[in-house]
């Protein structure tokens, strides 16, 4: 990139994606903070569409959780969708947890569990393979994050704790645009998120189909599997049965990943509420030590 990215110092992220995974590109070609999903983009593909999307292709709300009829379908008809389930969704709980290499190493993402809505509000929790914690809040452009101890010595190494005694338990309270913030701002981009995994991360046109496996369940909730299997890895989709065709589960399990994605409560207020003023500081006082490191 022409130049360093929000959030770093000589180049080192405030925060990290997996080893030897590429951060997904946005729309127009800049890079997000979205990276905490890259260890899962495989599975993306098996929502890659088929062809275009027929008028009504997804069950309507409402209907009582009756069957969808999702096990007569091949397929990539049964992907399409819950792609459509998928884009249309409004808001939802994402429960990520990285088992893996990739999610055993210090400083990167291994769980994440958010709730979030296209409003751009969004609260929950990050946690790093070394310990470290982030608990946050976001309403609209505006941001409150609270790291733990562990999070700020992973970041901060030998200034972890100094910076740790500043903030003294309260949140770090800005908006989307500042440079310390911005990059976890990006795991709350639903559409981000919702576009990323429907546009297929390769395998679009190409590679080995999709094979549908048993029904089960998912948390409770009656699912259709959907198989991809390549290089000895392998991207399974999970689409409710009943209701609208939502995806409920992804996973990728093969040599070095163990990763499962869990997607709930849809259509469910976020209640993003702010702390209190008493409980935060502003990021304007942090940010000249931070790059001070």
């Amino acid at each position: 990139m022409p130049r360093r990215p929000p959030g770093t110092r000589q180049g080192r992220p405030l925060t990290h994606s997996p080893e030897g995974t590429p951060a997904p590109a946005a729309p127009g070609g800049r890079r997000r903070g979205r990276r905490w999903f890259a260890a899962a983009g495989c599975t993306a593909a098996l929502l890659a569409p088929a062809g275009p999307l027929a008028p009504g292709a997804a069950a309507e709300d409402g209907d009582g959780g009756k069957p969808n009829g999702v096990e007569r379908l091949d397929p990539g008809k049964v992907a399409a969708k819950a792609r459509s389930a998928l884009l249309g969704a409004d808001s939802l709980r994402l429960r990520l947890d990285d088992r893996g290499e990739a999610g055993s190493a210090g400083n990167q993402l291994t769980a994440m569990d958010l709730r979030l809505d296209t409003r751009g509000d969004c609260r929950g929790s990050l946690t790093l393979g070394g310990g470290g914690s982030v608990t946050m809040v976001k309403r609209g452009d505006e941001i409150w994050m609270k790291p733990d101890r562990a999070f700020w010595r992973g970041q901060l190494q030998d200034r972890g704790d100094a910076m740790a005694r500043k903030v003294h338990g309260r949140y770090v309270h800005g908006t989307t645009r500042d440079s310390l913030l911005s990059p976890l701002a990006g795991a709350c981009d639903l559409d981000g998120f919702r576009h990323q995994l429907t546009d297929g991360a390769g395998g679009r046109n190409g590679g080995p189909p999709a094979y549908k496996g048993r029904p089960t369940q998912v948390g409770g909730v009656e699912a259709l599997p959907l198989v991809r299997e390549q290089k000895g890895t392998a991207n399974t989709l999970y689409v409710a049965t009943r209701g609208r065709p939502y995806p409920v589960q992804l996973t990728q399990r093969g040599p070095g990943a163990d990763v499962r994605v869990r997607l709930t409560e849809y259509q469910r207020p976020v209640h993003a509420q702010p702390p209190p003023t008493s409980s935060s500081v502003d990021v304007a006082v942090l940010e000249n030590r931070v790059h001070r490191v």
